[in-house]
């Protein structure tokens, strides 16, 4: 185990510690508060921009801006009560247990996939900085990566299947 090594432990362990302590269902439910709030913003935030139009008086595009933030966060923060109420259900029920270590092993594996994205990077990179014998030594550095890549591939591969038209026209981003 080299110092590449105790990096890339001491970060998932940190991911399986702050999946523990969050649970699951929040773990989850964070993830797909920044998925659905994205997704909101850009196909209904036109609705926000023409409300607020009435309340002021600003140029078109800051309005459009002002209404993608606030649909982005209207909609994070019912996803993320919904995602509150149902662990407080879990926990009446005596599913704590169960929601925190499922949460542990959920925030390990999501750490793991934003490392693997960033050592794809760092990969291209690290002659700057790192010989190739020390990531050669390294224990954890491929199999991060590995998995990093597969997980990334996958999410473009179902992104460049999707039609983007309509957010196009209505993102002002």
């Amino acid at each position: 185990m080299n110092t590449i090594d105790i990096i890339l432990a001491i970060l998932l362990a940190l991911g399986l510690i702050r999946g523990i302590w969050r649970g699951l269902i929040i773990e989850l439910g964070t993830l797909l508060a920044f998925v659905l709030g994205i997704y909101g913003a850009m196909y209904f935030s036109f609705y926000a921009a023409d409300a607020l139009k009435q309340y002021v008086s600003w140029n078109a595009q800051t309005t459009k801006v002002v209404a993608y933030v606030l649909t982005l966060m209207a909609v994070m923060f019912a996803v993320m009560f919904l995602a509150k109420l149902l662990t407080k259900v879990a926990k009446m029920v005596a599913l704590g247990f169960v929601n925190r270590a499922l949460g542990g092993i959920f925030g390990m594996l999501k750490v793991i996939v934003i490392l693997g994205a960033s050592l794809s990077f760092f990969d291209k990179t690290a002659h700057l900085w790192l010989s190739q014998e020390e990531i050669k030594k390294s224990v954890l550095f491929q199999p991060v990566k590995d998995i990093g890549n597969f997980v990334y591939a996958k999410v473009l591969n179902s992104l460049s299947e999707t039609d983007f038209n309509h957010v196009k026209k209505n993102t002002p981003l």
